[in-house]
């Protein structure tokens, strides 16, 4: 041994240990190597499939409110499985989806059209049957009161006269009311609203009385062939109503031409029609619904108001002297009534006896 080499050393613990791949005599499998990595260079980050949420990220933000949304209407969200992705654009939507918003408030509007149309209809039945109740409890009522036979023509006489008023109303292609008939008072049908000019009220007003004429010449031709007292009372009643109708007084037949000729003749007429019938509830009831109006007409200015402002001279001829020529006929035929009447009552009205002392 020189002097110059190393004493042998003693073997350490760590020197007695197997060697990697053996331990006590036997071999085990050995470790997989893994490739070394440089320190420097940048280590690309492992593909995962889940995504990460960051409160702080207005984008996911934006994420988690959609996916609240969805979940609310029970729909898919993005986060969804096979749903679209963040990335990915909203898909457009197809012509037939937009022509269905078209079509469907179109075919809501013409299904409450439908119903609207089913509904005028059944106002329409419900006003010919508030119609027909009220004049079939006129006649009952009249009937109570003065028999059958004269409810059956008062009433026809009353139908008559509002006949004439709906026939100028469809020739002026306006809009009438449901007839109502109220006992012992009478009835009828008007027009819903008042007309462009005061000469198309005066025509439908006036066309009452002369259908009413033409019915109390036919009760009147009927007395002169049969000879029969009912048909001479029911001719007088005819007469009367219709001049009635022609007192110059508002709501009336008269009432309308004299608006026409002259909105001042309202009041005085309200005056006649108290003289002639002070004794009737009807007339006094006419009158005090009339005043208001009569004294409003009574200070307005024909020429301000475009209603009577187109009235020409003529018009006031034509029906003045219409209501003149229809009150004369009605006058005469109502003087016949009564003469026949006076007759009828002297032939059987008992006889006088004179005793002298």
């Amino acid at each position: 041994m020189s002097p110059d080499s190393e004493p042998p050393r003693s073997p350490s613990p760590a020197d007695e240990q197997p060697a990697p791949g053996q331990r006590d005599g036997g071999t085990l499998p050995a470790e997989p190597e893994v490739p070394a990595t440089d320190s420097n260079s940048e280590t690309a980050p492992e593909p995962s499939n889940s995504r990460t949420f960051d409160p702080t990220d207005p984008d996911a933000q934006a994420s988690s409110e959609r996916v609240n949304f969805y979940q609310r209407r029970g729909g898919r969200s993005d986060f969804d499985p096979g749903g679209p992705g963040d990335d990915e654009p909203d898909p457009k939507p197809s012509r037939g989806a937009g022509l269905g918003r078209f079509l469907g408030p179109l075919a809501g509007g013409v299904l409450v059209l439908s119903k609207l149309k089913g509904l005028l209809g059944a106002l329409k039945f419900l006003a010919f049957f508030k119609s027909g109740a009220s004049l079939l409890l006129f006649v009952l009522i009249e009937a109570w009161a003065f028999g059958w036979p004269s409810a059956v023509v008062i009433t026809a006489l009353l139908v008559t006269m509002s006949l004439g008023r709906l026939f100028a109303l469809k020739l002026q292609r306006r809009q009438a009311t449901a007839m109502i008939f109220i006992p012992f008072l009478g009835g009828g049908a008007g027009a819903k609203t008042r007309g462009e000019i005061a000469t198309e009220d005066a025509f439908v007003s006036i066309m009452g009385p002369v259908f009413g004429v033409v019915s109390a010449l036919v009760c009147a031709g009927l007395y002169l062939n049969t000879d029969s007292q009912f048909w001479l009372v029911m001719a007088s009643l005819a007469f009367m109503l219709n001049l009635f109708q022609l007192l110059p007084a508002p709501g009336l037949a008269g009432g309308s031409i004299a608006l026409l000729i002259s909105p001042k003749l309202l009041l005085p007429g309200i005056a006649v029609l108290l003289l002639v019938g002070w004794q009737s509830v009807l007339v006094w009831f006419i009158a005090l619904m009339a005043l208001p109006y009569a004294f409003m007409m009574w200070k307005a200015k024909p020429s301000e108001d475009p209603y009577l402002a187109r009235v020409t001279s003529a018009d006031r001829w034509k029906y003045g002297l219409s209501l003149l020529a229809i009150a004369l006929v009605l006058g005469m035929g109502n003087r016949f009534c009564d003469d026949r009447l006076h007759e009828l009552r002297g032939k059987h009205a008992p006889a006088r006896v004179c005793v002298s002392e």
